[in-house]
């Protein structure tokens, strides 16, 4: 009943400006001794420094121990992590190496999650074409399964962006201004600057009214305040000062009071 992963730990490290960090966990120990033992290369991923504490290694470690615990036939032949944000899959060197050693080793790739694998369906099934998946969050999903999940995910996504940019051209529509003013000399006497303070107000209250209903869905799905800024920083939404999204910025649309714009 017990299960093999006493692993060795070799770290490397590449910390040069626009590359990865990434370290490779391996099993030195031969892999013949467990020939009638299921085996699995792990691949964990980290997208971005905000996902440390969501998504971190631990946390994913976490959940395929929790997975592993069900499989008492499990043999890790290696374990493989990486920090690559919004990269294509042929430009990740660690999940390159854990196919070769998956088709190698005749082993399934195991993942805490399918979007630490990829948030693409193309790349999903590029993939899935290669090797046997497993997501440790759906134990019971095969490749097929999986690929219905990676398609579900792209059309939401699309979707949602979709929303969100009509929600923002229909703002605009109606006299709202997305980002930063443009600057311009002008001799603003006191009544001016009033009413140029008030515009403002209530063209950034309309662009929360506008995104409120969609940043609110996402959260209520069930993900953080982080996840959801991750998600629309992904997608290309702006926010009302044409900035980034943080949780703050999530935050104050899930508060904003929408019934005091008229």
């Amino acid at each position: 009943m017990s299960m093999h992963y006493p692993f060795d730990i070799i770290t490397l490290y590449q910390n040069s400006y626009n590359k990865p960090t990434f370290h490779v966990v391996q099993n030195d120990q031969k892999v013949t001794g467990a020939a009638m033992k299921q085996k699995f290369i792990i691949y964990k991923r980290l997208s971005t420094k905000r996902e440390i504490q969501e998504h971190s290694f631990e946390v994913q470690d976490r959940i395929i121990k929790s997975y592993l615990d069900t499989a008492p036939d499990a043999y890790i032949v290696n374990s493989y992590e990486e920090e690559f944000s919004g990269a294509s899959i042929d430009k990740r060197p660690m999940l390159q190496q854990a196919i070769i050693d998956c088709k190698r080793h005749n082993a399934v790739l195991l993942i805490a999650k399918l979007d630490r694998l990829t948030r693409s369906a193309k790349d999903y099934h590029i993939i899935a074409d290669t090797v046997d998946l497993k997501s440790a969050d759906m134990p019971d999903a095969d490749n097929i399964m999986l690929g219905m999940r990676a398609l579900m995910s792209q059309w939401e996504l699309a979707t949602i962006r979709k929303r969100i940019s009509d929600g923002v051209n229909n703002a605009i529509a109606n006299g709202a201004k997305c980002g930063n003013r443009t600057k311009r000399r002008r001799t603003f006497n006191r009544e001016d600057a009033q009413r140029g303070v008030q515009t403002v107000k209530q063209n950034k209250a309309a662009r929360m009214a506008h995104l409120q209903p969609q940043v609110k869905s996402l959260y209520n799905q069930g993900r953080t305040m982080s996840q959801v800024a991750d998600m629309l920083n992904g997608l290309g939404v702006p926010t009302t000062g044409k900035g980034k999204w943080y949780a703050t910025t999530v935050k104050r649309i899930i508060d904003f009071d929408a019934s005091s714009v008229t």
